[in-house]
């Protein structure tokens, strides 16, 4: 038997130690593969401690984006997967790699920019920003990392008839994690995609502003995916009921970034 704990020690991975709730300890560890921006927002943390309870035990934690979660997914690194990228995770199951996929909670994308750069009174929705993003040619920074942040942006372009060919000079990827993609925004004055709970909880805000939000099309939601290798791991199935149970629920509809609700419990039970 492959011991997962050592593959991921092997890979440089942090192993998170919380507590524990005796329902589902004796045995019944389990690794968990989560999304960056509910790391960087604090939401994962949170959460895992509401689930865990009051006693010290080990739950496995791997923080990427969606993309790559996704990818070690296939390869049977994590019990549970808690992403979100609709098509890819829909891709996930219809491959056979995932006995379960629920949706958990929702939050809302906003495209932000420097305070000092108007982009006139009709560009408002978040394809007339982007639009007038790219006819003026305004440095706009992608996170480039097969997130689910870069890849709601990529189609965000796409519904704006720009293909990442089109893409000039302006476009930067970053290649990097929510926090350090709107640190490098912030320092070059540029624009950039990010989820809402990572802009509430990002502490460089100096001369930026949210330019579009609040639009049908820059919805985010979340789903928890139990994998073919969950079956042996009752905590990380546990996990997952919990998380789309009425206590799981009402958990995420609590949390708050500096007093503000930034994600919305899908209400699945």
């Amino acid at each position: 038997m492959i011991d997962r704990r050592g593959v991921l020690r092997s890979l440089g991975y942090a192993l998170a130690v919380m507590p524990f709730n005796p329902a589902w300890a004796d045995g019944n560890e389990f690794t968990l593969g989560a999304t960056t921006t509910t790391r960087d927002s604090g939401l994962l943390e949170f959460l895992l401690e509401r689930f865990a309870g009051g006693d010290v035990h080990l739950i496995r934690t791997v923080v990427r984006g969606s993309g790559e979660v996704l990818e070690l997914g296939r390869r049977g690194d994590f019990d549970v997967l808690l992403v979100h990228d609709p098509k890819a995770e829909e891709e996930f199951v219809s491959q056979g790699h995932a006995l379960s996929r629920r949706t958990v909670m929702t939050n809302s994308f906003v495209i932000v920019g420097p305070d000092d750069v108007s982009l006139g009174a009709d560009a408002s929705a978040p394809l007339d920003v982007l639009s007038e993003i790219r006819s003026r040619g305004l440095p706009f920074i992608s996170r480039g990392d097969n997130s689910g942040t870069h890849r709601a942006e990529l189609a965000l372009w796409q519904d704006n008839g720009v293909s990442p060919a089109e893409f000039a000079p302006w476009y930067r990827n970053a290649g990097n994690g929510m926090g350090a993609t709107l640190n490098m925004a912030t320092g070059l004055g540029a624009f950039t995609l990010s989820d809402i709970a990572s802009w509430e909880a990002f502490g460089n805000r100096t001369g930026m502003e949210i330019k579009a939000r609040d639009d049908a099309a820059l919805e985010n939601r979340y789903s928890v995916l139990v994998t073919r290798t969950g079956t042996s791991a009752g905590g990380g199935t546990a996990f997952a009921d919990w998380l789309v149970s009425r206590d799981g629920q009402q958990a995420i509809g609590e949390f708050r970034v500096n007093g503000v609700q930034v994600f919305f419990p899908a209400e699945t039970e």
